[in-house]
């Protein structure tokens, strides 16, 4: 198993609930640093932009050369990278790893887009293959790649989204007027299509 430390300054009941089990809760910045290992790496996941530096400035004197700080949110691949660029001129790694799976992704497995030095990859990959679904995970070795593969990924989720909400509407759309169904007649039968469409194999992902 690998220990965990758990600090969220603005969910303190959350840290509690941790407390007295195999993750270990803390009480500040400087009780998580306390807690941790010699090797120390520190997992983000917070909104985009002011929070992520903010997070970065608060922890990292607490950081000496050789210890990892991971940004798993969806920050700005640009970001990232003088991100990167700062805190190696301290000797601290910065990997941006794009994090997928949601909800589901946690209990069962995500999936992770890593980008960043190398060492601290190889150093963090045992935790991230614990975490990650079967054949869920890859590397490329420039700082804002994981990011940057995570906002394609995104991009390409958006437009499918997109598209499935407007075959929904054009065939809403034909069941009430070229087949004269009331709404909440149209909107059942929408049902049974899209639960159709969700046991097929090729199309049930989207």
């Amino acid at each position: 198993g690998f220990a965990v430390v758990v600090f969220d300054p603005f969910n303190k009941q959350a840290t509690e609930e941790f407390k007295g089990k195999a993750v270990a809760g803390a009480d500040s910045v400087t009780d998580m640093a306390q807690r941790l290992g010699e090797r120390k790496v520190v997992w983000l996941m917070v909104p985009a932009g002011q929070a992520v530096e903010e997070n970065i400035a608060r922890v990292s004197p607490y950081l000496r050369e050789g210890d990892i700080i991971v940004d798993a949110g969806n920050s700005n691949p640009r970001d990232s990278r003088a991100r990167a660029k700062a805190l190696k001129e301290k000797g601290i790694y910065f990997l941006d790893i794009g994090t997928s799976g949601g909800i589901a992704g946690a209990e069962k497995g995500a999936s992770f887009s890593v980008g960043g030095d190398k060492v601290a990859y190889e150093i963090i990959q045992p935790v991230l293959k614990a975490m990650a679904t079967e054949g869920g995970m890859s590397y490329i070795p420039y700082s804002g790649m994981g990011h940057l593969t995570k906002m394609v990924h995104n991009a390409i989720e958006y437009a499918l989204m997109q598209a499935v909400g407007e075959i929904l509407l054009v065939l809403y759309e034909r069941f009430r007027q070229n087949q004269g169904l009331k709404e909440k007649a149209a909107i059942e039968k929408l049902q049974k299509i899209v639960f159709d469409w969700a046991k097929d194999p090729e199309v049930g992902s989207y």
